[in-house]
């Protein structure tokens, strides 16, 4: 096969120079490989740090929507537990006026009558009373 080799070309050394040429074009096409293998590590790379930037910058946008979710849902629930507890508080004073005009209203009637209207007002004071309280219970949070 030397023999033919040698034949074909002409002579040992043009043999020789092609086989340096086939290895310098095989050793620059590794560098080629080896640069875009380099090449595409380093877009990885920045492809990488891209996504984690958009994805902290996501969670940093959620967590902002969640706190002011968080802020006006707790407004929105104190506000309504506050009102309620204001009109709670404005009825029993109104009940405790009206007991006060029954009360002296009563004062001028006899004694059996008396007696009478403040069972009444003893019996509606406590329903008064166990209303406000169910109220009240309605609106406080759940412990």
């Amino acid at each position: 096969m030397a023999a033919a080799t040698k034949a074909k070309n002409g002579n040992g050394h043009i043999a020789a120079e092609a086989f340096a040429d086939m290895a310098a074009q095989a050793s620059e096409g590794a560098k080629v490989a080896a640069n875009n293998v380099v090449d595409a590590v380093n877009a990885y790379g920045q492809n990488s740090v891209s996504y984690l930037n958009a994805l902290q910058n996501l969670t940093q946008t959620n967590l902002d929507l969640y706190q002011n979710y968080a802020k006006v849902y707790a407004g929105f629930v104190t506000g309504i537990y506050q009102q309620s507890m204001d009109q709670s508080l404005a009825l029993r004073e109104q009940f405790g006026q009206t007991f006060e005009a029954s009360y002296r209203k009563a004062e001028g009637l006899n004694a059996d009558e008396q007696k009478l209207v403040f069972e009444a007002v003893e019996r509606f004071q406590a329903q008064a009373k166990a209303h406000s309280e169910r109220v009240a219970e309605l609106f406080t949070p759940a412990r």
